[in-house]
């Protein structure tokens, strides 16, 4: 939970960011650094507990090829994401 709501903070501070009415140094210390720290804290939070939830749900002679299997999707679909949308 509070990993999808440093994610939800994040892309509010990102959607709340206005670029006619502060200088780029005030708008960076009061919307993007937190932002960027947000979704930081929301990412570590959320792949330690979606990789702790697939590895529990096996038995352990399964859990570490899960782990390399979930690990190599996640990359995977970082470097697709990043190839689509930059």
């Amino acid at each position: 939970m509070i990993g999808a709501m440093s994610y939800f903070g994040a892309m509010l501070l990102f959607a709340t960011m206005r670029y006619g009415e502060q200088s780029e140094k005030e708008r960076y210390w009061s919307r993007l650094f937190p932002a960027l720290v947000l979704s930081v804290i929301g990412a570590d939070l959320q792949f330690n507990v979606a990789n702790m939830y697939v590895l529990s749900s096996l038995p352990s002679h399964q859990q570490s090829l899960a782990g390399g299997i979930f690990n190599t999707i996640t990359k995977v679909g970082t470097a697709v994401g990043l190839g689509i949308f930059a």
